[in-house]
């Protein structure tokens, strides 16, 4: 009864009512039930893929805890723009590129590179907002449209669980069209440093240390690209995108240490000025707090998530070999 579990977790994420523990439990009796007789009938245990077919004929987790009152939150203009299922993922990466932005704005009002910082910061909320609430608002409609299953929030507790599910192609063409801008932007970035630095390329320039971890990380956002191609053709081959991440990550894991040596990332222009130095000392920490201590625990946190997909697909192999055999 994994595959049950899995979806009472599901559920019990949209599930936000008094009495929870309650609906759950009177939920999993009924649907065990259900099994049970369906196995009785056929006269052997039901395969995962089975399971999964009769739990979703009883409903998706959100329409399930949607009878009982369970509710997200969405974004809501004349029409609904972005659905409860990725409401809490677009309100929570909002709200974390508006720290970053508050973090970055801040230090440069510190060291004075800018006179109207405010103003500035709060142009750059807004852009945010707007670009974030696009994007999301996009992604939901293709969703949608797609027919597929809403996942529910939090990779732990998907229904169907990924190894279950084909990548959607929606998915695998908005990624790369993402990640080929991604990939673009990073590979212009020596010829035009403004699109990494803004106005500060006109007072320092990148130091050597760029030349040692420039083409790997390159060569990592085109392995991305690789990998959402493929899927958009193979959408069937749901263990690639987990174990092709896997890879990146503990392969831009190992970069940390490097780039960290490799400090100063940026020396003052010669036509900079007197305070170009100080510029230069502030981009230097707001470098190494991102590259070195954001995107270590960025990394070690995709480790973790992309390796117990991987143990997932695998196990669920195994699990299928021995359901073939008997």
């Amino acid at each position: 009864m994994r595959l049950l579990t899995v979806y009472l977790d599901a559920v019990g994420n949209y599930l936000h009512v008094r009495g929870r523990r309650d609906i759950l439990r009177e939920l999993e009796e009924n649907l065990q039930s259900r099994i049970e007789d369906k196995e009785e009938e056929l006269g052997r245990p039901l395969t995962e893929r089975e399971q999964q077919a009769l739990l979703l004929a009883h409903g998706t987790p959100l329409e399930v805890a949607a009878r009982y009152g369970g509710h997200q939150g969405t974004l809501t203009f004349g029409r609904q723009l972005i659905g409860p299922e990725f409401f809490p993922m677009y309100r929570m990466v909002l709200v974390a590129n508006w720290i970053i932005s508050a973090m970055i704005h801040g230090g440069l009002a510190l060291s004075r590179v800018q006179v109207e910082e405010p103003k500035a910061f709060f142009l750059t909320v807004v852009i945010q907002f707007a670009v974030i609430t696009a994007i999301f608002c996009v992604v939901d409609l293709l969703q949608r449209r797609s027919g597929g299953v809403p996942p529910a929030l939090g990779d732990n507790h998907q229904f169907p669980p990924t190894y279950l599910r084909d990548v959607p192609r929606w998915q695998s063409l908005n990624g790369f069209l993402a990640w080929l801008v991604l990939t673009a932007w990073w590979a212009l970035i020596p010829s035009y440093p403004m699109l990494l630095i803004g106005t500060a390329a006109n007072f320092i320039q990148f130091s050597p240390a760029w030349d040692r971890f420039y083409w790997p990380i390159l060569l990592l956002l085109v392995a991305g690209l690789v990998q959402r191609a493929t899927n958009f053709f193979r959408p069937e081959w749901n263990w690639l995108p987990p174990v092709t991440r896997l890879g990146i990550n503990v392969i831009g894991l190992l970069l940390i240490y490097p780039i960290h040596l490799s400090a100063p990332y940026f020396t003052a222009a010669s036509l900079g000025g007197p305070g170009a130095p100080a510029i230069a000392r502030v981009f230097d920490a707001l470098t190494w707090w991102v590259a070195v201590a954001g995107f270590s625990f960025f990394f070690l946190t995709q480790i973790a998530l992309n390796g117990w997909m991987c143990v997932c697909h695998a196990r669920f192999l195994q699990r299928q070999r021995k359901e073939q055999a008997s």
